[in-house]
């Protein structure tokens, strides 16, 4: 170090130094003129006259001058004093983190705190166009009250638009006086490569520093620098919970998509990573894992994890089905409330229905150690049901058992069944979950048979379907109506009726609020009703505050329903909080991987979020996984027409039609138009204006149709009637994909988005 203790630099006295590296010495100082403690960062005076240095250690000030963020510290100055060139900067008094993580690993919620603020810290700078290009623990700084902040941008660059940030060659890093430009084994591929960089460079190298906070060691390793370089390029790092129990799953992909050696595959930014650490955290403190679970090996707590499989219809009548598949919900409903035990979603579970899968294929699939098999046989009152818990990886039964019984006592059964999976699992139950996993809804049998068949309708999503769904939850109603869950489904039919634009708004949302609230005015903790309030809230009401409270309240009781998290991204889609809705998308999905309705919808958020070539490969999986299903056929046109494939999304158009035909001929015109077969394209004007005489028509999708003719006078007038008539399509029309910039455009649409009170 150059500078002793007691030193005076002008008006600054050196108290101690604090650390020097290649970028240049940093002292612990008092700034005698205001009475403050500063840390000062100075150039050794034999390289202030190096101009490369020079320039270097200035660019650092303008970095950090231009960084505004509590994270990130704060620059107060950069000065020459005689043959000294000093930055002046907050001091921090710590511990870096380097010298914080534990050699097994820091616990999870001490990880959190630290990577939720340092991923924040770094999205903000990305957002000023700052990469760091030398993020590391000891560039981390963890104050004495907790506090993180982020240090030495002595190697970022701040980027100008549609500039691509220059790295050092290979050679240039091993080279040069033996000092690096960036730390070998924070790097990243690309970076170690001597390629050009973006801010995806941090986000790999954030990943290994929430690998080494994770498990006490750095993911790559070798015994020279040029192993180290090979490991970075080739190498696959072990599961964060391989080496500490602790970690949760979410938290291994999260790791694994931040390394991904592939910057376009990795995940894109900080930001994202901040919105996945956050949703660990809120899953962890909702208790969706116990103790007993993270304590667990992965392969003892796979074992904890249950799929309970459609149950066999053995009786003579096929219209039974509903009762059987009703079963299985109920039991699935039930242990999804058990803390330690993780339970396939219904729809993932049910993809199999019907099919001759190998019992080792489907838990293979569904990542998941036992599945719950089983059958039933109704004759009149009386039921045979069969259920047996299967172990997957080697087809063992575990336990098995048959009732005959009455049909009142098909409560008990399920009882019986629910609370056996758990003792079998040894999963032990805390005060009160007992209650709930036997908690029951209504004691009216024919209610509840009346509420299941009013489901097996529902899930059928076509206008007929509907329709039988409502009149069974409303039988169902008239004989309990203190039963929550027909109120939350009438409320959910209600709204599909509505948003697919097969009933006119007012016909059915009034109406929907009202069940939903009924329903949770019977149960509060109803987390169906929770979810259908939020998106009437966000698609008619247009209260947004409202909308937000009630779905944030849905997730916090059912953190596992898959459909709750994606209309949540559709409110954040809306609110143009694009990352946060891929977020609550990507967990969607994982909760129902191999359901063809969850990967469309994961699709359609992936459109609004402006990824429409994801989208297409995403509406891809669920037209594998169910061609006859619409919603893959739907999003997948939408997204071809995002990227120009008129063609294709001419086709995917005409297999949605048909189970779609209300809104499909919105997509289809613009398709039509910009094929340049206007003439097509009008002759589907005339036909919907002509239908609108008789039966109702979306006029946001009349907007759609006058818009992709060139027609905005007329187009922005639909619009109007959109808002006049509270059309659930109208706040849709702000999301990208469909390609409306000119209607977007229009002062008088803007005024009716401004009433809506969508960003603009």
């Amino acid at each position: 170090m150059t500078l002793a203790s007691g030193a005076q630099v002008g008006r600054y006295r050196i108290v101690a130094a604090l650390g020097a590296g290649g970028m240049g010495e940093v002292y612990r100082a008092e700034d005698t003129s205001l009475g403050r403690q500063v840390a000062i960062k100075m150039l050794p005076t034999p390289l202030s006259g190096d101009p490369e240095r020079l320039a270097r250690f200035e660019r650092e000030a303008r970095v950090l001058a231009s960084l505004d963020h509590p994270n990130i510290v704060t620059v107060f100055s950069v000065e020459h004093v005689g043959t000294h060139v000093l930055l002046t900067m907050e001091l921090v008094r710590g511990k870096t983190l380097a010298q914080l993580i534990p050699s097994s690993g820091m616990p999870l919620g001490a990880l959190l705190a630290v990577a939720m603020p340092l991923a924040d810290a770094l999205a903000s700078a990305h957002r000023q166009g700052v990469i760091h290009r030398d993020l590391k623990p000891a560039n981390v700084m963890v104050s004495d009250e907790g506090r993180v902040k982020v240090l030495d941008f002595g190697l970022a660059r701040l980027e100008e638009p549609g500039t691509e940030a220059a790295a050092s060659t290979t050679v240039e890093l091993l080279s040069r006086e033996g000092q690096i430009v960036g730390t070998l084994a924070y790097m990243s591929p690309e970076q170690a490569d001597g390629k050009p960089l973006d801010h995806r460079t941090d986000i790999f190298s954030l990943g290994t520093i929430l690998f080494e906070m994770a498990t006490g060691r750095r993911p790559f390793k070798g015994a020279s620098g040029l192993d180290v370089l090979v490991a970075i390029a080739r190498e696959r790092p072990q599961a964060t919970s391989d080496l500490n129990a602790e970690m949760p799953r979410e938290f291994d992909r999260l790791v694994a998509r931040c390394l991904e050696k592939d910057p376009d595959h990795r995940i894109q930014t900080a930001r994202d990573v901040w919105s996945e650490l956050k949703a660990t955290k809120e899953a962890t403190e909702s208790g969706a894992r116990s103790a007993a679970e993270r304590a667990e090996t992965p392969a003892s707590a796979r074992q904890r994890r249950v799929a309970v499989l459609p149950f066999v219809n053995m009786s003579a009548d096929p219209e039974q089905q509903y009762f059987c598949d009703g079963m299985a919900e109920e039991i699935i409903n039930a242990l999804a409330h058990v803390e330690g035990l993780e339970v396939a979603a219904r729809t993932s579970a049910f993809a199999f229905k019907g099919q001759d899968r190998d019992i080792r294929e489907i838990g293979r699939l569904l990542d998941v150690g036992c599945a719950l098999e089983g059958s039933v046989r109704r004759a009149g009152n009386r039921l045979r049901i069969t259920a047996q818990l299967v172990r997957v990886s080697d087809g063992m039964h575990l336990w098995s058992e048959k009732f005959d019984r009455e049909l009142q006592d098909v409560f008990a059964i399920q009882d019986e069944i629910s609370l056996a999976i758990v003792d079998r699992l040894k999963v032990q139950l805390l005060a009160g979950e007992k209650a709930r996993v036997v908690k029951r809804h209504t004691v009216d049998q024919e209610a509840h048979n009346l509420y299941l068949k009013g489901s097996h309708f529902f899930k059928r999503r076509l206008e007929g379907d509907m329709a039988r769904a409502m009149a069974c939850y409303e039988q169902a109603v008239a004989r309990d109506p203190q039963y929550a869950l027909p109120h939350a489904g009438l409320a959910d039919a209600l709204s599909i009726m509505g948003q697919w634009a097969m009933r006119r708004p007012a016909e059915v949302f009034p109406r929907a609020k009202a069940e939903a609230e009924r329903a949770l005015a019977i149960d509060e903790e109803l987390a169906e009703a929770h979810a259908i309030a939020g998106y009437i809230a966000t698609i008619y009401d247009w209260d947004w505050t409202s909308a937000e409270r009630h779905f944030t309240r849905a997730v916090s009781l059912n953190p596992r329903e898959a459909l709750t998290r994606h209309l949540y991204a559709l409110y954040l889609c809306m609110r143009e909080r694009f990352v946060e809705a891929l977020c609550q998308s990507r967990q969607s999905l994982g909760l129902e991987p191999v359901s063809a309705t969850a990967n469309a919808h994961a699709g359609q958020v992936l459109l609004y979020a402006g990824r429409a070539a994801e989208a297409i490969d995403q509406a891809a999986k669920a037209i594998e996984l169910d061609p006859d299903a619409p919603l893959g056929h739907y999003w997948a046109s939408v997204a071809y027409l995002a990227v120009g494939r008129l063609q294709d999304a001419s086709e995917a158009a005409e297999k949605a039609a048909p189970k779609l035909a209300a809104v499909t001929p919105a997509v289809v015109t613009m398709i039509l138009a910009r094929q340049g077969r206007v003439d097509e394209a009008r002759r589907v004007l005339v036909e919907l204006e002509e239908q609108a005489k008789t039966r109702y028509v979306s006029p946001a999708v009349l907007a759609h149709v006058r818009a992709a003719l060139g027609d905005l006078d007329a187009a922005s007038a639909y619009l109007e009637k959109a808002f006049i008539e509270r059309d659930p399509l109208l706040p849709h029309l702000k999301a990208p994909p469909f390609g409306l910039e000119a209607l977007l455009n229009d002062a008088r649409v803007q005024a009716i988005f401004r009433k809506v009170g969508l960003p603009l």
